[in-house]
């Protein structure tokens, strides 16, 4: 499984607690209660923080912010660089190009009486473009979430007045464009796997639920039967074979064609508010509703194979918001987690993880051998 070790205040207290989680396993069960540990990783404050997305190559963490900036924080040096103003906007969802070169982003400010817009922000030039298409209805306004396929184009959903359903839209950046796909429910959440021969869709402010996927090669889109409960998000692994949809029921994970393959959590109980697949493993990655964790799981298996400690226990998402506290995403080569707490997000250097079941007698004696010098990774 892997260790790893956060430098910076507190690292003591959470290389201790590290270790004994695993030793006071069974009294956590008989006293109902988990000790007291520091924060895993690092904060980055960022006031009404809402997306952010990760440019592994640059070192770079982009945060859309409800004050209309995008803030750059250099995840190496630990510090912010200048923010990119965006006037009159209220960044949504976001997404950077395959490339890295752009950063698309969904504007909640973006609208006037026939059109919606969303941002191209290219990085190179600093030149903000936004792209404006005709609404559907006079109940559709603002664009909601964005994401980039492997072919260069992107998604991009909406928000609607009220309850209804909305039109799913394609962006070609190599013309402008904006091609409508279909119908889709308002305030449908994107999440491309990380090799983006996929994008998967869950349309979390309805019930019952909707999710399903759009395949890059050949445009196809596929839902699944509706699930008679409220979605909280939607995952999807690195090459698009598993789905991971948190809701009232658990998260339930399914195969490539939608077949139910088990649960994580319990229904209406202790389960995950938000989910994302690591980029380049097996192992999903989970908040823990009512508690202030992000369990580990093995992918494939399910087992819980250890946890991250962060700053405050996580609910279940709001109905009309589903960047809140508790939002996951990862960087692209893996190494980082990231998680949405209260203004600001926390920042986990994540170990190399083994996949499979380890009993507990085992998750003991693992981290008895901790060595100096083996398995020691620095928080970028």
């Amino acid at each position: 499984m892997g260790d790893f070790d956060v430098q910076g205040p507190g690292s003591g207290a959470r290389r201790v607690c590290t270790t004994l989680r695993a030793l006071i396993y069974l009294l956590i069960l008989a006293f109902g209660v988990a000790p007291a540990c520091a924060a895993d990783g690092v904060f980055i404050p960022a006031a009404g923080r809402i997306d952010y997305a990760d440019d592994a190559a640059h070192h770079l963490l982009y945060i859309g912010t409800s004050a209309g900036s995008i803030l750059r924080y250099d995840t190496s040096s630990q510090a912010f660089l200048t923010p990119i103003q965006i006037s009159g906007s209220y960044p949504m969802g976001m997404d950077l190009s395959p490339d890295g070169s752009h950063l698309l982003f969904a504007d909640g400010n973006g609208y006037n009486a026939t059109q919606s817009w969303f941002h191209d922000l290219n990085l190179t030039t600093g030149v903000d473009t936004p792209v404006a298409f005709t609404n559907s209805s006079a109940n559709e306004l603002t664009t909601y979430s964005v994401a980039y396929g492997a072919d260069g184009r992107a998604l991009v959903t909406t928000e609607f007045v009220g309850s209804g359903l909305v039109k799913l839209r394609r962006y070609d950046p190599s013309d402008g464009s904006v091609t409508v796909l279909g119908d889709i429910f308002q305030n449908a959440v994107l999440m491309p796997s990380a090799d983006r021969s996929a994008i998967a869709i869950a349309a979390d402010n309805i019930s019952p639920g909707a999710f399903g996927r759009y395949r890059t090669s050949d445009g196809d889109i596929r839902f699944a039967p509706a699930l008679n409960a409220s979605l909280n998000q939607i995952g999807v692994d690195r090459n698009a074979s598993h789905y991971a949809v948190p809701s009232g029921l658990g998260t339930l994970i399914y195969d490539q064609n939608f077949n139910l393959l088990g649960t994580i959590g319990q229904d209406g109980g202790p389960r995950p508010t938000s989910v994302v697949y690591s980029p380049n493993s097996d192992v999903l990655y989970a908040t823990w509703l009512d508690s202030s964790l992000v369990k580990v799981f093995d992918a494939t298996s399910l087992a819980e194979l250890r946890s991250f400690q962060t700053d405050q226990p996580f609910n279940i998402f709001n109905a009309n918001h589903r960047f809140d506290d508790g939002w996951l995403r990862t960087s692209p080569d893996g190494s980082l987690l990231f998680v949405g707490v209260d203004n600001g997000v926390r920042m986990i250097t994540v170990p190399e993880p083994a996949t499979g079941t380890l009993p507990l007698f085992g998750s003991v004696m693992l981290a008895l051998r901790r060595r100096h010098g083996l398995g020691r990774r620095r928080a970028s």
